[in-house]
């Protein structure tokens, strides 16, 4: 169950899993907000990744792409003309488009699970 506390100093602005920002009352830009984060949860429900070998972003990447960046393991969305980053969580599962094999995030690794 998610729970926001409102009036206070301390409520929740992201959600816990891909990190989308929360829209609040009287927000400007609404819009904005909701487009972003219906591309990246778009993005994220498919689960294909280009690549985990990569520590630079390639700068030809199209919208949708996701790579896992081998010197830190977050996962990396292109959106449009920017990067959204996601940091992995237990469970997470790609394919690796590249390397044609099934990993999964556990215990602070990305493990292959089939290949």
């Amino acid at each position: 169950m998610l729970e926001l506390v409102i009036n206070s100093s301390r409520y929740m602005t992201n959600t816990s899993n891909l990190n989308l920002n929360f829209l609040h009352q009287h927000q400007m830009h609404k819009e904005f907000l909701i487009n972003e984060n219906t591309m990246i949860t778009d993005a994220a429900m498919f689960n294909g990744v280009k690549s985990m070998k990569v520590t630079e972003l390639p700068s030809d990447a199209s919208t949708g792409d996701k790579y896992i960046l081998a010197d830190q393991g977050k996962v990396a969305i292109k959106l449009e003309d920017t990067w959204h980053y996601v940091a992995p969580k237990d469970g997470m599962l790609f394919w690796l488009i590249d390397e044609e094999k099934l990993v999964i995030y556990s215990k602070g690794y990305w493990k292959t699970i089939f290949s």
